[in-house]
């Protein structure tokens, strides 16, 4: 008897693992967890830190703490690329098997509709009410449908098994919600000019320069007036990389912020575009189950209720991918756990 109950219990939390719905917050965790290039990232930056602390025991002089920052500063932008395209990554497999889902039940409904389609011009052959053409044709277009959901089901699980691997989740595509991630807007983000430019690498890394051209400089107490003139010349240059590096920097801020103010909009409009036709579905639906419509028409509706899902969560995409780059620009290790989790 006990042994029955443990089975049972075993069943049971398999089918209540089924119904757990699998969303980003979810996927990263798994991945951070998995993910062999996200961990080499992490373990590469980790030994960073052990050369940067020992090294600065090692320094003798201050020009010498100057390499071991600047050297520092090149494992942090290292790091910074790494963790981007870590995210980029993640980011792009789950929002392309939520298309993935989406194109598929549209591939599914073209077929009914193209079924529905040949048994129509097939029965009016068989009455003579057209042509062997038109049969064809109608043949051809239903091979073709079932053609391109055998395509969209195999990308279906080619993604599946790559978000997987990348995670280390046994994940089902009934799992993945097709719901709106909740996110913070632009103006929510407590981030400063000011703490943009202090932690702009680039900037950190001219400033740097600096100090060392000037120190360079400072030293040359009894040098040819060649060396002097040399040194003065790489200060100079120093200078004006860093004033050059300072007003790219505050530029490229201005044109992020536009850029996430303009996806956030976009992502707005999107999502009152996809209730819109959310509310036409819905009438359509009922004069469909009133047997008002053929089911034509109604699966040509929930195809263009389809679509607007898929333009909403690529909308949707663009604008995490944007937030996550620039909270990451501004010195933030963990941006996209940010984004999803705004209040925590």
């Amino acid at each position: 008897m006990k042994a029955k109950l443990t089975v049972l219990f075993a069943m049971l939390l398999i089918l209540a693992n089924a119904l757990i719905a699998v969303d980003l917050k979810e996927l990263l965790i798994g991945a951070k967890q998995n993910d062999p290039d996200f961990m080499d990232a992490v373990e590469n930056y980790q030994q960073a830190q052990d050369d940067y602390d020992k090294q600065m025991i090692s320094a003798s002089t201050e020009r010498d703490k100057v390499d071991v920052e600047i050297t520092f500063l090149n494992a942090q932008k290292s790091y910074r690329s790494s963790l981007l395209r870590f995210y980029q990554n993640l980011v792009g497999m789950y929002y392309d098997v939520l298309g993935d889902i989406l194109d598929l039940q549209i591939k599914d409904n073209n077929l009914k509709i193209a079924q529905a389609d040949l048994d129509e011009k097939t029965q009016l052959y068989q009455k003579g009410l057209v042509v062997e053409e038109d049969v064809k044709e109608a043949s051809i277009t239903y091979l073709q449908a079932e053609l391109d959901k055998e395509a969209a089901e195999f990308t279906l699980k080619s993604d599946l098994e790559e978000l997987e691997w990348r995670t280390g989740l046994n994940i089902d595509r009934d799992q993945i919600h097709l719901l709106p991630t909740s996110l913070p807007a632009p103006d929510e983000l407590n981030v400063s000019t000011t703490t943009y430019m202090e932690k702009n690498l680039d900037v950190r890394m001219a400033e740097l320069n600096l100090r060392r051209a000037e120190m360079n400089l400072d030293s040359l107490t009894k040098a040819s007036q060649y060396d002097v003139n040399k040194a003065q010349r790489a200060f100079s240059s120093a200078e004006r990389h860093l004033y050059l590096t300072k007003h790219n920097a505050s530029v490229d801020l201005q044109e992020k912020l536009f850029n996430l103010d303009k996806l956030y909009n976009l992502l707005v409009l999107a999502k009152e575009s996809w209730e819109v036709q959310k509310s036409r579905f819905e009438v359509t639906k009922t004069e469909y189950e009133k047997g008002l419509i053929s089911e034509e028409v109604f699966l040509t509706a929930e195809n263009q209720l389809l679509s607007k899902s898929r333009t909403y969560f690529q909308s949707e995409r663009s604008y995490i991918l944007a937030l996550t780059e620039f909270l990451l620009n501004c010195g933030y290790e963990q941006p996209l756990e940010m984004v999803l989790n705004p209040e925590g």
